[in-house]
C-alpha cells in the first residue's frame, strides 16, 4: 500500500528535528549557516573519545510514534539552561524527558523543521510498539547526556526490537553509521530553517 508524501503512515516511527520555541528574529542568525561545511570533531571525555557533529546541538531532537490519523505520541528529551529553570530551588535537572499524546502531526508545529521516517512497522506488531517505547525511551533518557544520541538510541533499539519480534535480522542497524546520519540530518535541518 502506498501513501501520499504528505500523509504520515500508520505504525511508523519518525525522528523530529526542531528549533527552540523562540521568536524567529532572536534565533535566525544561529541557523544562517552554510550546511556544506558541517564537520565532525572528536571529543575526549571520561568514557573515551566520542564524535560530535558540529551544529547538531543547535537543534532539538525527538521521536514521534504515529499510530494512525489523529493518534500519535511525541517523545522529547530537552535541555533547560539553569537561567530558564522555574521550579523549586535545588531540584534543577539540565535534561528533562517528556512524552505527550498528540492529535496532530509534529509537522504542523512551527518549530519542527524535519520529520525523518525511521521505520514502518507491520500492522501485526504495530500496536505493541507503544508500550515498548513508553518503557524504553525514559530508560535511555535516564542515562543520556545529549538529545541527538538519545533519539538515535531509541530509533536503533526500536528497529532491533521490531526485527526480533518479526524473527528476522535488521542488517541496517548493524551497519548503521550514527555520525554520518547526524551529519546528513543536520545539513537537511539547516536548509529547512
Amino acid at each position: 500500500m502506498s501513501y501520499p508524501t504528505q500523509q504520515l503512515q500508520p505504525f511508523t516511527l519518525y525522528m523530529t528535528i526542531s528549533v527552540p520555541e523562540a521568536p524567529p528574529h532572536t534565533i535566525a542568525h544561529i541557523y544562517d549557516v552554510d550546511s556544506s561545511n558541517i564537520g565532525v570533531v572528536h571529543l575526549q571525555g571520561s568514557e573515551g573519545t566520542s564524535q560530535h557533529v558540529v551544529g547538531s546541538e543547535k537543534f532539538e531532537w525527538g521521536i514521534y510514534w504515529h499510530r494512525e490519523l489523529g493518534d500519535g505520541t511525541w517523545y522529547n528529551f530537552r535541555f533547560t539552561p539553569p537561567e530558564m529553570y522555574k521550579g523549586p530551588p535545588g531540584l534543577y535537572q539540565p535534561w528533562i524527558y517528556s512524552q505527550v499524546t498528540v492529535k496532530q502531526s509534529p509537522r504542523l508545529h512551527h518549530h519542527v523543521v524535519g520529520l525523518l521516517r525511521i521505520i514502518r512497522v507491520p500492522d501485526t506488531i504495530g500496536s505493541g510498539i507503544t508500550a515498548y517505547l513508553d518503557w524504553m525511551a525514559p530508560l535511555i533518557a535516564s542515562k543520556a547526556k545529549r538529545d541527538d544520541l538519545w533519539a538515535m538510541s531509541v530509533c536503533l533499539r526500536t528497529r532491533k526490537y521490531v526485527a526480533r519480534e518479526r524473527k528476522t535480522e535488521d542488517k541496517g542497524v548493524e551497519r548503521f553509521d550514527a555520525t554520518l546520519f547526524t551529519v546528513e540530518a543536520t545539513q537537511f535541518a539547516y536548509r529547512e530553517v
